[in-house]
């Protein structure tokens, strides 16, 4: 019979790579976890039955040993980054550390493995570190046998370091950090997972090996590599020790008050090793027996010998190319195809569509390389509506040639299309990888984007220009200035446009005709320079999601068009009439969150006016209704993110 092994932990971060390989050694693996019913993932590592989870709680010393019962190795994968409840450092690290370890000498289990870390030490003010030490001491008192392993920051698939420092990149422009001088070198988890796996085959002898990657890096230049891979820009701000103290102590206090649902990213504890300038690479002897050799001052992966193939150390870049976390690239087919109805149903009324792509996708935790997705679909939702422009869209270039009417008129758009141009191909990468970045500053937009066109639209202005051709090209000008404002997410394109139109004296039917003309170039013009600045990261996964995203943009969006048409049908006007009245608080509130046009649209058709005192208490039940949407903004993120 195969040789049996006990996965403490196993279901987490290194202990599901661990149990994966020794399943692929031919070892029967017994993954002993508090929650086996989150584990059965582990059971598709193997064969049928050769992966089984178990319950194990290893601060009791029965059920230690029970799940060490008929084993031939053990591997202690048990780790956590704060304690909560009953799993405190002190029962984790020490407590659980030492039944282990006793229990498995007295039962006659063969090898033990046990995964501490880099820099430990007893007398450390962090009590994460200090107990790691405690604990590691323990077992070393009880298995002098046993294989020790300290590696330094772990970084792979759903990593707790990396992956925290890109959903950091998210939250704004500005990026601090602690201790970004502070040395460490990364190891890869796979490379962990390896020599865990020679130390309970054998194949590494008894001792302790401390483990680092190929590359010895700042805390500020493993920021500058998660940026790289998620493709943002941050400035990148130090915070001293102090301060982060501070910043930690108030986290802390909100975590409590909020019951977890706001979790600090930043503990006490977490803060000792950086605060010290504790060691994080690798300076111990070679990994005897492995090929594991020491060289400059680090550790280094070197030929692996016994049943295991032959590997080099993995880089950062290497392991997000193999193996990507989904933190950093998230291609979902179903979420894109979500994103793309939302861009053909925003595109066609005066609110922002890249903004609500934007948040609906920081709802999602939808990230495309480089924020390609949200710009290329855009042209999808465009194509719907030359349908509506076809015919007079040819007309206007059938005569160009001799009609100076027709001339002006694509001179007045091509000049309206020229400041876009210009400022958006110098802050394309600002655009991309701050302002895009920056949900707060999308939803601030969307709203004072509401009252500026509630305003607007309240103007008692006479037109001066009731057809587009009659734009003159000072005014088109002006005009290409207003729709620069739409660079910033969350102001829309067509409501930047319409409203400068407005305000230099055309009616509304001339401005949206202008700025329907106006968005084929710089639709277009931000679909090119896009494609071509991010032709380099958008992989197959990228451009399937691109490709999903702009045909149901395109269809959602003919869906839309069809409907309006419809909706301004005589039939369709007597409904509304009779339903108008009963109406009100939606269609008032809609309006007060951006959605003006449609109100504005069934008021106009229904003959209704709005007084100044429902406008007030429509405006106040939005603003209300957009503060407990905002309340619970971290629960819904948490929410989706957590599918």
């Amino acid at each position: 019979m195969a040789k049996l092994v006990t996965i403490f932990g196993g279901s987490g971060f290194v202990g599901r790579q661990v149990a994966r390989l020794m399943a692929k050694e031919g070892w029967r693996v017994r993954i002993a976890v508090r929650r086996p019913d989150e584990a059965l993932f582990t059971r598709t590592y193997g064969a049928v039955g050769q992966v089984v989870p178990v319950m194990c709680n290893i601060r009791d010393e029965n059920s230690v040993r029970a799940a060490l019962t008929g084993a031939d190795a053990a591997i202690n994968c048990v780790n956590i980054l704060n304690a909560q409840g009953k799993s405190t450092f002190k029962t984790v690290f020490e407590t659980g550390a030492d039944n282990i370890a006793r229990l498995s000498a007295e039962m006659g289990v063969a090898r033990l493995v046990h995964i501490s870390g880099l820099g430990i030490d007893p007398e450390s003010d962090s009590t994460y570190i200090a107990s790691k030490s405690r604990g590691e001491a323990a077992v070393l008192a009880a298995r002098p046998d046993a294989v020790v392993l300290r590696p330094s920051v772990i970084f792979g698939a759903d990593d707790n370091f990396y992956n925290r420092f890109a959903g950091m990149s998210r939250m704004g422009p500005v990026m601090p950090i602690v201790g970004g001088n502070t040395r460490m070198q990364p190891v890869f988890v796979g490379d962990v997972a390896r020599a865990a796996v020679m130390g309970a085959t054998g194949t590494a002898a008894p001792g302790i090996y401390e483990l680092g990657g190929p590359e010895i890096l700042t805390t500020r230049q493993i920021v500058g590599q998660v940026l790289s891979a998620v493709h943002r820009r941050r400035a990148v701000v130090n915070l001293p020790f102090p301060i982060a103290r501070l910043a930690s102590a108030a986290m802390g206090v909100a975590q409590a008050v909020t019951g977890g649902l706001f979790t600090s990213p930043l503990s006490r504890d977490q803060l000792g090793p950086a605060a010290q300038g504790q060691r994080r690479h690798a300076r111990r002897p070679r990994f005897r027996g492995s090929g594991h050799r020491a060289h400059g001052g680090r550790v280094r992966s070197g030929r692996l010998s016994g049943a295991l193939p032959p590997v080099g150390p993995v880089r950062f870049d290497q392991a997000v190319r193999q193996e990507p976390a989904r933190a950093l690239m998230d291609h979902n087919t179903i979420v894109a195809a979500a994103l793309g109805v939302l861009e053909g149903l925003t595109e066609f009324i005066p609110v922002s569509s890249t903004g609500h792509l934007l948040l609906a996708g920081h709802f999602l935790g939808f990230d495309s390389p480089a924020r390609s997705f949200e710009v290329l679909i855009q042209l999808g939702a465009l194509l719907a509506i030359l349908g509506l422009y076809a015919a007079r869209l040819v007309q206007v270039v059938r005569d160009a040639p001799h009609d100076p009417v027709a001339r002006r008129f694509i001179g007045a758009v091509l000049l309206a299309f020229a400041p876009a141009a210009v400022i958006g191909a110098m802050a394309h990468g600002f655009i991309k990888t701050v302002l895009f970045e920056t949900p707060m500053l999308v939803a601030v937009m969307l709203i004072l984007g509401g009252f500026v066109l509630l305003w607007v639209d309240r103007r008692a202005a006479t037109p001066r220009y009731t057809r587009a051709e009659d734009i003159p090209l000072s005014m088109a000008f002006r005009i290409g200035l207003f729709q620069c404002l739409a660079m910033i997410p969350g102001v829309s394109r067509s409501g930047a446009t319409i409203v400068g139109a407005l305000l230099m004296g055309a009616d509304k039917r001339s401005a949206a005709e202008f700025s329907f003309f106006l968005a084929m170039p710089t639709m277009l013009g931000a679909f090119s320079l896009d494609l071509w600045q991010n032709r380099a990261v958008l992989d197959a996964g990228a451009i399937n999601d691109i490709a999903v995203g702009f045909i149901t943009a395109f269809l959602a969006a003919v869906v839309v068009v069809r409907w309006l048409l419809g909706y301004v049908s005589p039939a369709r006007i007597r409904a509304v009439r009779m339903v108008a009245h009963h109406c009100r608080k939606p269609c008032i509130a809609g309006a007060c969150t951006g959605y003006v046009s449609n109100a504005d649209l069934i008021w106009q058709v229904c003959g209704q006016k709005l007084g100044p005192r429902t406008e007030k208490v429509a405006i106040r039940s939005a603003l209300l209704t957009f503060h407990r949407k905002s309340l619970g903004l971290l629960r819904l993120r948490k929410s989706f993110q957590g599918r």
